[in-house]
Formats: structure tokens, C-alpha cells, sequence
């Protein structure tokens, strides 16, 4: 094995704790910490379209699914063939 596929299964390890140790509905800063973003990067995120988050009525906090959040994070990263672009 070369080291760009020992750190490659290095981070993908690692990626799968971080994802495990997500709680079932997750804060923003939950996702900006997961992400390894700042705190305005991830507002603007959880707030962008096709993000799943959703508002229910009355209430002032956005609501995130653990599940919906990682599927999208990994539809994403297979579109960006694993960068992490925030622009899009």
C-alpha cells in the first residue's frame, strides 16, 4: 500500500467516527465542526438551497436529520469528486 492510499483510508476512517459521533439531529455548529468549516461558513450552508433543513411553524430553529444531512453531505462530495466547495 502507498502512503496516498494509507492517508486516503486514513481520512475516510476518520470521517466515519466524525459521522458516528453526529447527534440524530444536529446544530450547525455540529455540521461546521463535522465539516471543518467556521460558524458563518455553516449558516450560510444550513441556509443555502438543497440543503436539508427544514423550519417548522413557529419555531425560530432550523431542524437537521443526521440522515438527510449525510446523505447530502456524501451526494455532494461524489459531485465534487471530494472537494468540499461552498460556492456551489
Amino acid at each position: 500500500m502507498d502512503i496516498f492510499s494509507l492517508i486516503e483510508e486514513n481520512a475516510a476512517n476518520e470521517l466515519v467516527q466524525k459521522a458516528s459521533e453526529l447527534p440524530m439531529q444536529p446544530t450547525i455548529m455540529d455540521i461546521a465542526n463535522f465539516m471543518g468549516i467556521s460558524r458563518s461558513s455553516a449558516y450560510k450552508l444550513v441556509h443555502s438551497e438543497g440543503f436539508p433543513a427544514m423550519r417548522l411553524q413557529g419555531l425560530r430553529r432550523l431542524i437537521i436529520s443526521k440522515k438527510l444531512f449525510l446523505d447530502w453531505f456524501v451526494k455532494r462530495m461524489q459531485e465534487t469528486g471530494g472537494e468540499l466547495d461552498l460556492a456551489s
